[in-house]
């Protein structure tokens, strides 16, 4: 899952897991940090893989519970906002706002970039809490 933090031509940053075949079992699973260039995320899952780094300043994990015939996942994602990213004279956050949309795709397992769009609803000085609640609501309803 991958989330532009710039203008259309700018770096993506997230998360990934990659997940082999088969069902997982219930538990965590921790997600890795990944980021790309806006090229290469366009050119596909191959050219992510083959060209990915690991400065992403996301962090995350994946949650598997099954109750009955049900397997429900969850996704929880969390971004500290860094100190230079806010003002220095009221500590409000710069680079990821109340109400700023943020541009997201994510990889089914066929390979299929499926993109969407959240807008965020708050921010703390520390951790931006809002996006990551606002995130794990959209990644919770996505199949993967």
């Amino acid at each position: 899952m991958l989330f532009q933090m710039g203008n259309t031509q700018s770096e993506w940053t997230g998360l990934r897991l990659e997940i082999p075949s088969g069902t997982l079992s219930d538990g965590y699973y921790e997600l890795e940090p990944i980021s790309i260039s806006n090229d290469d995320r366009l050119v596909g899952v191959d050219q992510i893989a083959a060209n990915r780094q690991d400065n992403s300043d996301f962090s995350g994990y994946m949650k598997v519970e099954t109750d009955g015939a049900t397997v429900k996942e969850f996704i929880y994602i969390i971004r500290e906002t860094e100190r230079e990213e806010q003002t220095t004279e009221d500590e409000s956050v710069i680079r990821i706002e109340r109400a700023r949309i943020l541009d997201g795709v994510y990889y089914s397992f066929q390979a299929e970039s499926i993109p969407f769009e959240i807008t965020l609803t708050g921010a703390l000085s520390g951790f931006v809490t809002g996006a990551g609640v606002a995130m794990a609501s959209i990644a919770a309803l996505m199949a993967f």
